[in-house]
């Protein structure tokens, strides 16, 4: 919870100019630009050169304090999300698929992403 406040806060004056005319001009340009096919996953890309350029210094500790390679990919994440979810107050939301409906493995490799980038282990029961 922590993280949540302490980013809300943070990306409180950039979510404020997203509520003004120029703001909501750029959101409507962005979104309309990522619903061409594929442009959606080029939104890693800010999130992978963040992991390029703080990885190497400073390595997961999941504290606070001092994890700056966490503190910024989640912050990116953060910032998308609210990108997103004010795109879904049009017809239709950025899909990333061309206008038709995502398909399985699309959604696949976003969620493999999201499971990557929130560290998160997922085991699967094998039984011999």
């Amino acid at each position: 919870m922590l993280y949540a406040l302490a980013f809300a806060l943070m990306a409180l004056p950039l979510f404020h100019w997203f509520r003004t005319e120029n703001g909501r001009r750029l959101l409507e340009r962005f979104t309309a630009w990522l619903e061409r096919p594929g442009r959606i996953f080029l939104l890693a890309l800010p999130i992978v050169a963040s992991e390029m350029a703080l990885r190497p210094g400073w390595p997961s500790t999941h504290a606070f304090i001092g994890d700056w390679a966490n503190v910024c990919s989640y912050l990116i994440i953060f910032v998308y999300g609210y990108v997103l979810y004010s795109a879904a107050g049009r017809e239709r939301p950025p899909s990333g698929t061309g206008g038709r409906p995502s398909s399985w493995p699309h959604q696949t490799v976003i969620v493999a992403i999201a499971f990557h980038l929130m560290d998160w282990e997922v085991s699967v029961p094998v039984k011999l």
